[in-house]
């Protein structure tokens, strides 16, 4: 039966259709603004263009100067500072180098990022035991 109502009633099969399209831009919005951004995630930074994963510098400069513009920091990640597993991300753990350096960041290889205090990408550190 209600599914004749839809047939009886063209204009309400109608704007199921329009609500189903608009749930689905919605949803598709949503999950585009949790990937990364790209600029953060290029392979080389030089001023040759060897291939798609390379920026030049200029415009790598550029895009970062765009991103501090609207609220992208640079987290700190200088040897010696805790590591805290809501910003890090600890990709190994060697034995502290010294005593003081137990359950500290010894190394970063990778820089995260927050924006407005959240976590954009988290940064990928080694940590002493």
């Amino acid at each position: 039966q209600e599914l004749v109502m839809f047939f009886e009633y063209p204009g309400l099969l109608f704007l199921l259709i329009i609500f189903l399209a608009v749930l689905g831009l919605c949803a598709y919005r949503m999950h585009s603004a949790t990937r990364a951004v790209p600029v953060l995630n290029y392979h080389q930074i030089n001023d040759r263009d060897e291939n798609s994963l390379t920026v030049h510098t200029d415009e790598f400069d550029e895009q970062m100067k765009y991103l501090s513009d609207n609220g992208v920091k640079e987290m700190d990640t200088k040897q010696g500072s805790d590591f805290d597993a809501d910003l890090h991300e600890a990709i190994a753990t060697i034995p502290a180098p010294a005593e003081d350096l137990k359950g500290k960041i010894i190394d970063t290889t990778q820089k995260g990022y927050m924006i407005n205090d959240k976590v954009l990408r988290h940064a990928k550190v080694v940590v002493g035991e």
